[in-house]
């Protein structure tokens, strides 16, 4: 496999993490989106957990497991939800890098 063609199937890869993007963006912009995991999910569950986790009946070791497992839900979520947003950034930025690459390979090429 050539530059060209490596450049090329880079740069297809790198559209479809944009693409993923754009969708989570379109979504987040959802106001039934919002409500519900955004600001339900997101923010008010945890807030409901960690009362839950300190209320006096659930001081049981399972029930603690439980409320922590829930949280640590919550963050992976959210994290998973941050690591979409991060690769497609980067991706915008690496297509932009390799299209110039790729301009400059098809010039060279042209010259020989």
């Amino acid at each position: 496999m050539n530059d060209l063609e490596q450049i090329e199937i880079t740069i297809e890869a790198a559209k479809k993490k944009i693409q993923t993007m754009e969708a989570l963006n379109r979504l987040m912009d959802n106001k039934d989106f919002q409500r519900i995991i955004d600001e339900g999910y997101l923010k008010e569950e945890p807030v409901r957990l960690v009362y839950l986790k300190a209320a006096p009946e659930m001081q049981d070791e399972l029930m603690q497991k439980q409320v922590i497992s829930a949280i640590d839900g919550i963050g992976q979520l959210r994290a998973y939800l941050s690591r979409l947003m991060t690769q497609g950034y980067s991706a915008l930025r690496a297509v932009e890098a390799d299209e110039k690459t790729r301009e400059e390979i098809l010039a060279e090429q042209l010259e020989a």
